[in-house]
């Protein structure tokens, strides 16, 4: 059967938050005032007279905004069109509908394909918008941050903080395509069930994610679709005498498609958190006032001066973006160890130069996409019954040995609890870069590693519970090491990344020796 146009009718759920920047930037203290009055009966008009009332100062930072239509969030016809040719793959069917490629011909056709930008829905939006920070309604949006780890010092690195705006997983988009064949041409029943299908992968997959850092759990979606109308040649005589518009002429047909979405081996990591964890979002509290400081107010969750990161449910979760984070900054410091182990006269700051450079391919710079792909750290379980546990924190004064004026701190907790993630590649990875990742998930099983807000008190330690990958699960750092042993395949690469360490201080010296020869 075949079509002279097609009508197609979807619902993209974002099972991700989603980001995709436009370059524009906004305010974050008239977004924090704008959250703070929506709260009130009576708004303030100023920050001034929002300082004489809360404990709050006007953060002077800016965030990045998402993409939007007539101050709502939405998603552009042609992100959406460019991964959806992504799924496609190439081949004729794939330049028939989306138009010649830049490489392949320098004058370029359109294609048939007509897609429109994907309006937000107010279907589930506010259940999504739940426990997200500085959120707004109206364009159904928040406000997260992002900061730099310190390989070294495992600490915020100086002036990197930012700030950005993001569409709440659980959002709903509608989306609406047009197939529109030129003049003799028609739409099969075959190339229908092979684009909705590549449809259907739309956001299954960080290869296939949507919008910015995609490498880091941002962009994931699972398409809906919801009807598919056609025209085709009786409709269409029918149609000319009518006089009606086009689209009434389409008829609801059914296609059998199956979706295209690729199967990917993931390293799945249980992490245990055995001492709490804040892995914190700015701005999910709610400023207190200046005069209600008492006892008895303390100690919910409308006084944290800090909270960990929840989803809509509740549940404490920690975002992808902290454990990419996380990941790349322990690899670093693995690597510059090891180079300063080879070298010991080597300065630790180039050294961790050294490391950082030879890094960037597998966790992607500015000029290229990360090898290694990491999902959001969510809910499994808990032993406790509930979840929430209150902690105090005071400073205390350096000469008096007292609690200093003005330094009691409050955050709620999330108590011991299991989150899962994933990790998947990109890319092939070298040998070398294999046997540095055990190295890591070694350490990760030996409880080495921390995430969030309050390290050096113990919160975010954590240690993998278990792994699997391809059919292999450990549970333990020894089940891990007496793989190691065993397997030809990660004995060689654990040696390709002791050759990398000992390549890369040679080169160091071969350095070294070149310039203490031109200073001669």
């Amino acid at each position: 059967m075949s079509f002279l146009r097609v009508y197609i009718r979807a619902t993209m759920r974002l099972t991700s938050a989603l980001h995709i920047g436009t370059g524009e930037e906004a305010a974050l203290g008239e977004r924090l005032l704008k959250a703070i009055n929506n709260t009130r009966d009576k708004r303030f008009a100023t920050w001034e007279d929002c300082k004489q009332s809360l404990k709050v100062q006007e953060p002077k930072g800016r965030y990045l905004r998402t993409y939007r239509q007539k101050e709502r969030a939405a998603v552009p016809a042609s992100t959406l069109r460019g991964i959806w040719r992504r799924a496609s793959g190439p081949g004729e069917l794939t330049d028939r509908y989306f138009g010649d490629s830049a490489e392949q011909r320098q004058h370029l056709s359109a294609g048939w394909l007509r897609v429109y930008d994907l309006q937000l829905s107010d279907l589930a939006l506010a259940d999504a918008l739940r426990n997200v920070p500085l959120a707004e309604r109206t364009t159904g949006t928040g406000v997260t941050h992002g900061i730099r780890i310190d390989s070294v010092t495992g600490a915020v690195m100086d002036k990197f903080l930012w700030a950005y705006e993001f569409v709440p997983a659980g959002a709903r988009f509608d989306l609406n395509v047009e197939i529109v064949p030129p003049r003799g041409r028609t739409v099969s029943s075959i190339d229908l069930e092979a684009l909705l299908g590549s449809l259907a992968a739309v956001g299954s997959s960080s290869e296939r994610a949507l919008g910015h850092s995609t490498t880091k759990g941002l962009g994931l979606a699972k398409i809906e679709i919801n009807q598919v109308r056609g025209i085709d040649q009786s409709s269409f005589r029918g149609w000319s005498v009518s006089g009606k518009v086009l689209s009434t002429a389409a008829k609801s047909i059914t296609v059998a498609f199956k979706s295209t979405v690729p199967d990917t081996d993931a390293l799945v990591l249980d992490l245990q958190f055995p001492y709490g964890l804040l892995a914190g979002e700015p701005f999910l509290s709610k400023p207190k006032l200046k005069n209600g400081d008492s006892a008895d107010k303390r100690g919910s969750k409308e006084t944290a001066s800090l909270q960990y990161a929840r989803d809509a449910d509740g549940k404490p979760l920690v975002r992808g973006a902290s454990l990419k984070g996380l990941l790349r900054a322990h690899s670093q410091r693995i690597l510059a160890s090891a180079i300063l182990a080879s070298r010991p006269k080597l300065p630790p700051m180039l050294a961790s130069d050294l490391s950082t450079k030879a890094l960037r391919a597998l966790f992607g710079d500015t000029t290229r996409r990360a090898k290694v792909l990491t999902s959001g750290a969510s809910w499994v379980r808990s032993d406790a019954r509930d979840i929430d546990h209150w902690r105090t924190f005071v400073a205390v004064d350096r000469f008096t040995g007292g609690a200093a004026e003005q330094k009691l701190y409050d955050a709620l907790v999330a108590r011991a609890c299991t989150l899962r993630c994933t990790v998947s590649i990109n890319k092939e990875l070298a040998p070398w870069e294999k046997g540095l990742l055990l190295h890591v998930l070694r350490d990760a099983f030996e409880g080495e590693l921390s995430v969030g807000w309050g390290k050096s008190k113990g919160l975010g330690a954590f240690r993998v519970a278990s792994a699997r990958l391809a059919g292999i699960l450990v549970e333990s750092v020894q089940s891990l090491l007496a793989l190691a042993r065993t397997r030809s395949d990660w004995v060689a690469w654990l040696d390709a990344f002791d050759k990398q360490v000992a390549m890369i201080a040679a080169a160091t010296t071969e350095h070294e020796n070149v310039d203490a020869e031109r200073s001669r």
